[in-house]
């Protein structure tokens, strides 16, 4: 259940063109999040949380049943809170939330309040459908960021400006099956690992039981996306773009990115990682029924193996969770969502006060982390959650190596990313080197940045 790679990818379709007549140059346009922000923070609002006018605020997110059941739980705090305002919660499940939201701005129909996958700031804030929310923090009285994981608070922050307070986040992890490991005789992978320990460990697990030639059990899952595999570039003291994310030349082809690639594609080409058709073989239980023996994911796996727990598919005592190898450096990568506030919005204050209550308050926080998908922003909760939950801990303690993705940073990664997997899937499928396969992605990148 990969469900994060949809964030990362698929939504951000068409999000420029939808978002076009939100941008700076509409006459329409009531964006506060530039010069003038401080002043509509304080003069903008005739309605406000705190005064007795009755009014409503929209809010809305794209959330599955218990998703669904926490938002609902905060939301009824905030009322409480603040008994003038009504909140009309209006959840859009399904895999079209994200265009359904960008067609509501577009028309001109916002909520006051949405939830943003954090790989479409770039496109919102470029496009001023988002408000600066710094200025409200700055005469909020109650505000405090040390609430949040610094690093995923961050994710909002562009300078001075804060455009989203987070919701929920995950970083990468392995996820381990122990019963391949203990069949096999190999120790569990222990924290702090190197890129040898997880080589070497990928390479013992895999076995060809039946003296056929053929692989039957596979050390390592190596699956040919980006966003699982960034890590080992960072790992490596590299990047794939220059740090303004101006041009791949020298990065996505740099003697230390093709090194990390070689690495990890290395276990597809040496049979201690299945290809993607040979997984796809496996069905969906490749993992839980020991065909592959680790994998690289977030939390939102344990859902699906919860499922598989449930139906007595799969023993939970079995799995084990251990933070991502390290190399040059220890790094990890972390996808997250944030509660925003439309740029127009007729009550600026009271909808960045629901905002923050949204992202913050326990009620919706403690519904969120059992619910299972992601990890809850704010440190108190998530800490609280995982003492005695060893799988959560691990979580907790990987999250100081988290690294902010690109796609949170560029507003044109979802086309980056497509030439960063197309390259991979060329190296893995195809046979092409790392090296031809990078130094042809570049050109086709430096265009899309250019915008050639």
């Amino acid at each position: 259940m990969e469900k994060w790679k949809g964030y990362m990818l698929a939504s951000v379709v068409g999000a420029a063109t939808l978002l076009a007549g939100c941008g700076s140059n509409s006459a329409e346009n009531t964006n506060t999040s530039g010069t003038d922000s401080n002043a509509a923070a304080t003069n903008a609002n005739a309605t406000n949380a705190d005064s007795q006018e009755k009014f409503e605020l929209r809010v809305s997110s794209g959330a599955a049943v218990e998703e669904a059941k926490a938002e609902q739980a905060a939301i009824d705090a905030f009322m409480k809170k603040y008994p003038n305002i009504t909140v009309k919660y209006e959840p859009i499940p399904g895999d079209d939330a994200t265009q359904k939201l960008l067609s509501s701005i577009a028309a001109g129909n916002a909520p006051d309040v949405f939830l943003i996958d954090s790989v479409l700031l770039p496109q919102f804030i470029d496009n001023n459908a988002l408000l600066d929310l710094a200025p409200f923090t700055k005469t909020d009285a109650e505000f405090n960021k040390d609430v949040w994981f610094e690093n995923v608070y961050n994710i909002g922050v562009r300078g001075d400006k804060l455009y989203e307070f987070p919701r929920g986040f995950t970083p990468m992890v392995v996820y381990y099956n122990k019963e391949v490991f203990d069949k096999a005789g190999v120790p569990y992978p222990k924290d702090n690992w190197t890129w040898q320990d997880f080589l070497d460990t990928s390479k013992k697990l895999t076995k060809d039981e039946d003296g056929d030639g053929k692989t039957d059990i596979y050390g390592m899952s190596a699956d040919p996306y980006f966003y699982k595999s960034v890590p080992f570039v960072w790992q490596n003291g590299s990047d794939v773009l220059d740090k303004d994310g101006t041009t791949a030349d020298g990065y996505l082809n740099s003697p230390a990115t093709v090194e990390a690639w070689q690495m990890y594609t290395d276990l597809v080409k040496q049979q201690v990682s299945p290809t993607p058709s040979v997984k796809k073989a496996f069905g969906d239980l490749w993992f839980q029924s020991g065909k592959v023996a680790m994998q690289i994911s977030g939390h939102w796996t344990l859902l699906g193996i919860n499922d598989t727990v449930e139906s007595g598919k799969f023993d939970i005592s079995k799995l084990g969770v251990v933070g991502l190898p390290r190399n040059k450096e220890r790094v990890s990568v972390m996808y997250e969502a944030g509660w925003g506030v439309a740029s127009s919005t007729k009550h600026q204050e009271a909808a960045y006060k629901l905002a923050k209550f949204m992202s913050e308050s326990v009620e919706g926080q403690k519904g969120r982390v059992e619910s299972g998908l992601e990890l809850s922003a704010v440190k108190s909760v998530q800490e609280e959650y995982a003492k005695d939950k060893p799988i959560e801990q691990v979580f907790v303690d990987e999250v100081q190596y988290a690294r902010q993705p690109w796609g949170s940073i560029h507003p044109k990664w979802a086309e980056i990313e497509t030439q960063i997997d197309k390259a991979l899937e060329q190296v893995v499928v195809n046979g092409i080197s790392v090296k031809e396969a990078m130094d042809s992605a570049v050109p086709k990148i430096d265009a899309i940045i250019k915008d050639e």
